[in-house]
């Protein structure tokens, strides 16, 4: 339908500008004014040029933005800062700040370019190199790329008219001025926002998607990805791919106040897929500003998005309709849940650290442990509402352990465990689909005969049966409360799931399906610790000793959080674990999101004897005290 309007006002455009020529006194005056403006050239010269971010936004943001500091100044890596520029960098290791962005810029007086350094398809290639997750990485920027670290103002001429743009005036650099940006911004529609994806970048984060799938909002950029070389070297002899460099140079945040902000690389925005703003040291220039438009700028093109589906973490869904975007970077924990995340994430860091100390009543870790008391207290206490508190607690804790960290090292074993001597281990379900297969039941049967010492097969029945449906509930969470279940759901989720777990490459991945995601230690923590386990029959107990684990990046969805228990199928045959998107209520057993569940999982290849060796175990363990 649109192509057809679209035709048709083109053809009656023609048919206008046909009498026009035919029925006017003056066609003839008319014709070759038409032919005059359809020859017009645009001599201007076009350039890339390195922009400082001051005089990049001036025009079309507020002056105040939040800066990236000297102490979140990151070795250069093009798959995440490329399109901005490093002002002289660290020469040994090619580390700073970024100064501002690399845009297009048009130029009326070629003139004012004298004296600025010219970067050209003949400038000299340089090699980064960069130690990461995934290892050693060495990538060669050539021609244009050499803007990456070059100086403010420095440019390469381009050979035809950008999508996008900025007009330069003034005649030297210190007049310089840039207007506002030149080109059509497309409406992309609905933006998907997860706002209680805190990360370990920034204080406060959200991820960005295009769907409720967490397609990558980067996907939108792919026609301006630019490709720089990864260098290999194979039989001695160099070996050149194509790398990816970011795509995505500069962001803006447009307020309900109708105010733009700038949305400064590092400082609010990295890889096409998160927003956020630190706390760390300052309160951010957003800080309880309701964002009502984000937009976002590429070499070949500007992005809005106007619409939004925000994440509900009561339904664990996105809404079905999507609504006008506005959400409040806030200054209260009702508005900022990451907030909580923030602060129990450095608890579980700090706990790591308080384990590992040796030293004499754990003097070492004293003070830390001081702030984890105030932290808890804070979070126990409802009536605590702003976030300063919090605020304050998670730079203290995180100053604390830099501290530590000089003479403590936290270390895990959990994952490594769980993986076994060759590094990869497979794991289903223990109980539905294994243990309470009715071919087992002579084994249970057998073992609660023996720990009960009776032969009563009425007695033996009850028992095998409560053991049984002590951990094979069908509920968890609200709705096992709602029901009043009496035991847990110990099975994964959904039932058939298969588990790999890796460490391979020196990296902790697990795949579920399709998907692989790649974990890092964030810390231990005793879940359960804060539950009534009395009124369940389990007075005394203290919790869990957990291992926790955090998935890389973002939308990781309810595999955010990994956390392990000790067992490992060489001590108990099998493994205990959960894993969610809530951290606050992972720690939790008997309420919240998570409530009566704890995974339990044993290797899909576990023979006749490991089985029966688990049988035996959890029949003992539970009986005991019954015999």
């Amino acid at each position: 339908m649109k192509k057809n309007v679209k035709s048709l006002l083109m053809g009656l455009a023609g048919t206008a500008l046909l009498f026009t020529a035919c029925n006017s006194e003056s066609s003839d005056n008319n014709a070759a004014l038409l032919l005059s403006l359809t020859q017009q050239k645009d001599n201007a010269t076009y350039v890339l040029m390195n922009i400082p971010y001051s005089k990049f936004y001036a025009a079309d943001a507020e002056q105040e933005f939040d800066s990236v500091s000297s102490a979140t100044a990151k070795a250069m890596n093009g798959g995440l800062t490329y399109g901005n520029y490093y002002s002289q960098p660290d020469s040994a290791v090619l580390k700073g700040i970024p100064q501002g962005v690399t845009f297009p810029v048009r130029v009326t007086d070629e003139s004012v370019l004298e004296g600025l350094t010219e970067i050209t398809d003949d400038s000299p290639s340089f090699d980064l190199t960069i130690s990461g997750k995934g290892g050693v990485t060495t990538t060669r920027y050539t021609g244009k790329q050499n803007l990456y670290k070059a100086e403010s103002y420095s440019y390469y001429k381009l050979s035809s008219k950008p999508a996008v743009y900025k007009e330069l005036s003034g005649s030297s650099t210190a007049d310089f001025s840039f207007g506002k940006l030149s080109g059509s911004v497309q409406d992309k529609g609905t933006l998907y926002i997860n706002p209680n994806s805190q990360g370990h970048h920034l204080t406060w984060e959200i991820a960005l998607a295009l769907d409720e799938n967490g397609t990558a909002l980067s996907t939108v950029f792919t026609n301006a990805v630019e490709k720089a070389k990864k260098v290999t070297v194979e039989n001695e002899t160099e070996v050149l791919a194509d790398s990816d460099l970011n795509a995505l140079i500069a962001a803006y945040a447009t307020t309900s106040t109708g105010k733009v902000y700038a949305l400064p690389i590092l400082a609010n925005y990295w890889r096409g897929t998160q927003f956020g703003a630190d706390y760390s040291s300052s309160t951010p220039v957003l800080d309880g500003k309701t964002i009502t438009k984000l937009t976002f700028v590429t070499t070949e093109g500007a992005y809005s998005f106007s619409k939004a589906s925000i994440y509900d973490y009561t339904s664990a869904k996105y809404p079905a309709q999507s609504s006008n975007l506005s959400f409040t970077l806030g200054n209260t924990l009702a508005s900022a849940p990451a907030t909580t995340t923030a602060l129990n994430e450095a608890i579980v860091q700090a706990n790591a650290y308080i384990d590992a100390d040796e030293s004499e009543n754990k003097a070492t870790t004293a003070t830390l442990s001081g702030y984890i008391t105030q932290a808890k207290g804070y979070l126990s206490d409802s009536s605590n509402t702003s976030i300063a508190t919090a605020k304050t607690l998670i730079t203290s804790i995180s100053n604390e352990i830099k501290t530590v960290k000089t003479s403590v090292t936290a270390a895990d074993s959990a994952f490594t465990n769980v993986t076994g001597t060759s590094g990869e281990r497979e794991y289903k379900g223990l109980f539905n689909p294994v243990l309470l297969k009715s071919e087992y039941d002579s084994i249970w049967t057998k073992y609660v005969k023996q720990v009960l010492g009776t032969d009563d097969e009425t007695t033996i029945a009850t028992a095998v049966s409560s053991l049984k449906s002590s951990i094979s509930q069908p509920l968890y969470g609200q709705a096992a409360l709602d029901a009043g279940q009496g035991g847990f759901c110990c099975e994964l989720i959904p039932e058939d799931t298969v588990l790999k777990f890796s460490t391979a490459d020196s990296k902790y991945t697990l795949t579920v399906g399709e998907k692989a995601y790649t974990y890092t230690f964030l810390g231990t923590a005793t879940i359960g610790a804060d539950d009534n386990w009395a009124a369940v029959g389990a007075a005394g107990f203290t919790g869990y000793e957990t291992e926790i684990y955090k998935a890389s990046g973002s939308n990781n969805g309810e595999f955010t959080y990994l956390v392990l228990l000790d067992d490992t199928p060489e001590t108990t045959y099998h493994i205990e674990f959960r894993y969610g998107s809530d951290l606050t209520s992972l720690y939790q057993m008997l309420t919240g999101k998570y409530a009566l569940w704890l995974a339990a999982g044993i290797p899909t290849n576990a023979d006749a004897t490991m089985i029966e060796n688990v049988i035996r175990l959890f029949v003992t363990e539970n009986l005991a005290g019954n015999s």
